[in-house]
């Protein structure tokens, strides 16, 4: 009777341990608990919001070495990053745009008392002002985004790299390897808002930042433009 008892003990084991086990990420020292959402992972770094990439499928995290993450203080309003060991890279001082990325590859929007909302690197070096449009930094078009310095719109790519200077005073977003853009432009104070920006000179550019056709005829430069985008 005794060895028919350990018997059974020792087969309820081995089946239990046979069972396929859910393979979930190992968690960083630094990490206090980890919970599951459809698309990322969050956990707790000293007491602040962290999140991770993820993967829902194989349920394990993705590692990027190069890629940093947010975290935020919510009751002092600041944010910094930390690497995917959870290591601080940039401490918690730096405002808090609603917009930001959790995730910070090449570049990302942080605010600074001094300047405003800007875009820095991972050398903490400031790149150039966001673009705004409809309240958030520009979206990529045609792998470009718009970008601002000092009042003038350029364009930048998606490393934080200005690869068209802000020379212009208006600038449409890439289509297709073109831009229309705009010289000596002002706002026309027609409406309570979403008022027109009007400019004396407009063109088109391609995505080396080549001027290929200047008029003070807005239609001129319109119909220029959708003749190149529509070839």
């Amino acid at each position: 009777m005794k060895n028919t008892l350990i018997f059974f003990v020792v087969v309820v084991i081995a089946c239990r341990n046979s069972q396929p086990q859910e393979h979930v990420p190992e968690k960083s020292t630094s990490l206090n608990r980890i919970e599951y959402s459809n698309d990322t992972v969050f956990g707790k770094h000293d007491s602040l919001l962290l999140q991770y990439t993820y993967n829902p499928v194989n349920r394990t995290l993705t590692k990027y070495d190069k890629e940093w993450y947010l975290i935020h203080d919510t009751a002092e309003e600041l944010s910094g990053f930390v690497n995917m060991k959870g290591d601080t890279v940039i401490p918690l001082k730096y405002g808090y745009p609603t917009f930001v990325s959790d995730t910070f590859r090449s570049f990302t929007y942080v605010y600074m008392p001094s300047r405003g909302i800007v875009a820095i690197n991972k050398k903490e070096e400031v790149l150039f002002e966001p673009y705004f449009f409809d309240n958030s930094p520009d979206e990529v078009h045609d792998g470009l985004i718009r970008i601002k310095i000092d009042n003038k719109v350029g364009f930048a790519d998606l490393n934080g790299r200005i690869v068209i200077a802000p020379i212009y005073d208006n600038a449409h977003w890439f289509e297709k390897g073109y831009s229309l853009v705009g010289f000596k432009c002002y706002m026309d104070l027609i409406y309570d808002e979403h008022n027109p920006m009007v400019c004396r000179k407009s063109g088109v550019i391609n995505k080396k930042g080549q001027l290929l056709f200047l008029s003070s005829n807005r239609d001129s430069v319109e119909s220029v433009y959708q003749k190149l985008i529509q070839h």
